[in-house]
């Protein structure tokens, strides 16, 4: 299973990576081209509002777990623990979906000096930021 996941991950991973997506278009001459920037807006805010929720689901969990300490009421503990983990990883997981971006953000700006490249670049900061604030502020709520 690791070797057919592995071969496939990389086979996909290199097919559709923003490196490779650039050298095609700058080995067509597609200098006109804001498909990398477009990419990249578009994965920074899919992935800032996934990692939000994400983030709301893992402390709606957390906090379901830390009620019996108010006095409130107490459902399945070990399963809310589960459900935080699993949530807060999965918001860390979209923060990489979010430099993924990031990545065809910068690979948009050296394919050339077009408007979208720098927005781009803008947008995917301020995703990264957001949705890394939005999970540090939940933890220390939480904490």
């Amino acid at each position: 299973m690791g070797l057919f996941r592995g071969f496939f991950g990389t086979f996909f991973k290199r097919l559709f990576s923003a490196r490779t997506q650039y050298l095609l278009l700058s080995g067509q001459g597609a200098t006109g081209s804001v498909r990398l920037g477009v990419t990249g807006i578009v994965m920074s805010v899919l992935g800032m509002l996934f990692s939000i929720g994400f983030t709301v689901l893992g402390a709606l969990c957390a906090a379901n777990l830390f009620s019996q300490e108010v006095g409130g009421e107490y459902k399945w503990p070990i399963a809310s623990l589960i459900g935080a983990i699993a949530f807060f990883g999965l918001a860390a997981c979209c923060c990489g979906v979010i430099m993924s971006g990031s990545s065809h953000a910068l690979y948009q700006k050296r394919l050339n000096d077009r408007k979208v490249g720098t927005a781009a670049v803008i947008v995917s900061l301020v995703c990264l930021v957001v949705a890394v604030g939005t999970i540090v502020a939940a933890l220390i709520v939480l904490l």
